[in-house]
């Protein structure tokens, strides 16, 4: 009798015989992307392999799993690592878009979306040129610059990389015009294996797209493979995931969707799913009440899933939280009362000090014209920082035209930081001060970051306390989680609804990918309000309606608890 091992090691096994130098595997969610690519690998022997994926964690993962393997990088790290051999020091800038903008409105022009330039590879646009132009100035790039200065480099000499023994290419759904062109180089280099799934293709702001792994998968020029068995999964989760997938196609979207299997894979797994058979679906008021009905769900999770999620062999959050970032934060803010340790990163890297950059950046080169630029326009007038920069498109360096009493000022407190770090030692209260005369309000969080920091005493991690962390929908791929909480499922929220009353495939994709982010239990939470039935001058507020997602999943697969009331949740 063949069993579904049997079954799973055939499609593996296909795989690692193959003797194509190109090779895509279409792999949905939890089917043992990282467990092929370790057999793979073992399979091949010893040799100069390389692996490039977009998402950081599972690079991280990954390197963990098969580092001493491979190369294991994010594309943009690849990209780094070869230009600082072919070109010395690169320093990556996360703002210098912004700048550049700045820039552009400054001397008169009318660029924008560099980005999008970039990424489409439109390499005529004076975009492009400009924003060159400008980080060869700064000695800064972005990522999507760095990626398309090393495309230009290899389309004039491919030597400038490594011959590999094997290259693989993860989430190749998530890539855009620039990185599929830039994997064309790579391709010459070595037999190359990509892995996607256009089910996950979830990201807008890059200039994705998945119809470049269906143009892949369609070329004819590689050999197709598939990973159907999903291990991560409860029963319930695939079947949902199959059952949506199909109605949403009857209903007209996901129309250029590659067929693929997916299926649960069940031997061994009796016992979980016998104890999760269903996902509960369940509509309270508010956002406050959401957060009682994750509270009290966590007080039910069995101390053997905390357990095993703290495993640090496989580590993963007993609890995963998806949803807008609206719902999460407010989230946060109720439950960290009773869970110190949960986790929700809100901030994005734009709301970082930006004086602080300016401060890192200087105290490596103190003549930076973008350490200069950063901190002119933070802490100058409006005219002063055009100055600079209409002086900088005569090769000006920035610090030769700021007003001499501010260069002195923030030249002194550089001189400060300096004696403080090397000396490790704490800022006096008269440097205190000569900080904040010349940073303003920026002065705390630098001071506050130089300062050597007190040895903190090793934190013992308790395996019986529930992990919980909370993410955007973006922001849970890659992620799992034993017992998921999607918040927030309501029309206009997940999914939203565009104009003329359709719903994208990218809403679809996020929905498939929160659902299998579960290898327990997935709850569903709809609300009527965010925070109050309540507007403005006592106004009754229109509820919210239940997400149409919700609907699309047969009524056997769901435990439906209704409308639940603060006091009704137990």
């Amino acid at each position: 009798m063949t069993t579904q091992s049997d079954e799973r090691a055939k499609y593996l096994n296909l795989i690692l015989e193959s003797k194509a130098t190109k090779k895509l595997i279409v792999a949905g969610p939890g089917t043992g992307k990282t467990y092929t690519f370790k057999k793979f690998f073992n399979h091949l022997g010893p040799g100069n392999y390389l692996v490039l994926s977009f998402i950081r964690k599972l690079v991280d993962d990954l390197a963990k799993d098969i580092g001493d393997t491979a190369e294991v990088k994010t594309f943009h790290a690849f990209c780094k690592r070869i230009l600082h051999e072919v070109q010395g020091k690169v320093d990556i800038y996360h703002r210098l878009t912004q700048i550049i903008q700045k820039d552009s409105e400054l001397l008169g022009y009318t660029y924008s979306d560099f980005e999008s330039k970039f990424r489409n590879l439109e390499e005529k646009a004076p975009e492009i040129e400009f924003y060159i132009s400008r980080g060869d100035y700064y000695e800064h790039l972005c990522f999507d610059d760095s990626v398309y200065r090393l495309y230009r480099l290899l389309k004039d000499d491919e030597s400038i990389l490594d011959n590999y023994d094997h290259i693989i290419v993860d989430e190749y759904q998530d890539f855009n015009k620039l990185e599929v062109e830039f994997l064309k180089v790579l391709e010459e280099k070595g037999p190359i294996l990509i892995v996607g799934d256009d089910d996950q293709a979830i990201y807008e702001g890059r200039s994705s797209s998945p119809d470049f792994l269906r143009e892949k998968y369609n070329s004819g020029d590689y050999e197709i493979f598939e990973l159907p068995y999903c291990s991560r999964c409860p029963s319930v989760i695939v079947e949902a995931v199959n059952e949506f997938i199909i109605k949403i196609i009857n209903g007209g979207g996901l129309c250029e969707r590659l067929e693929k299997q997916y299926f649960p894979f069940t031997e061994g797994n009796e016992e979980l799913n016998n104890y999760h058979p269903k996902i509960n679906i369940v509509t309270v008021p508010v956002i406050a009440t959401i957060a009682k009905y994750i509270d009290v769900e966590i007080s039910k999770i069995p101390n053997p899933d905390i357990i095993e999620s703290n495993d640090k062999n496989n580590k993963y959050p007993t609890v995963l939280i998806i949803g807008q970032k609206h719902y999460l934060s407010e989230l946060q803010k109720i439950l960290k009362k009773k869970y110190p340790n949960i986790i929700y990163e809100s901030k994005s890297s734009d709301d970082t000090n930006k004086v602080l950059d300016a401060i890192k950046i200087l105290l490596k080169d103190d003549f930076s014209n973008l350490g200069w630029r950063i901190i002119t326009e933070e802490l100058q007038s409006a005219l002063v920082l055009k100055s600079a920069v209409l002086a900088s498109q005569k090769g000006l360096a920035i610090f030769e035209v700021i007003p001499d009493d501010f260069l002195e000022g923030i030249s002194e407190i550089l001189e400060i930081i300096k004696d403080v770090k090397k000396t490790e030692r704490e800022f006096t209260e008269i440097e205190k001060s000569t900080i904040l005369s010349g940073l303003k309000e920026y002065s705390e969080e630098v001071i506050n970051y130089f300062s050597p920091s007190e040895e903190e005493e090793e934190i013992v991690e308790d395996p019986s306390i529930p992990t919980i962390l909370l993410r955007t929908f973006e922001g849970s791929k890659g992620l799992s989680g034993g017992h998921v909480f999607i918040v927030g499922a309501n029309n206009n929220s997940m999914p939203k609804i565009n104009s003329d009353d359709t719903i994208s495939d990218i809403e679809c994709s996020k929905f498939i990918v929160a659902l299998t982010r579960t290898r327990k239990q997935c709850h569903i939470i709809s609300n009527h309000w965010l925070n109050s039935p309540f507007g403005k001058g006592k106004t009754k507020l229109p509820k919210f309606e239940r997400s149409y997602f919700v609907g699309l999943i047969p009524s056997n697969l769901l435990n439906n608890l209704g409308f639940m009331m603060a006091k009704d949740i137990k």
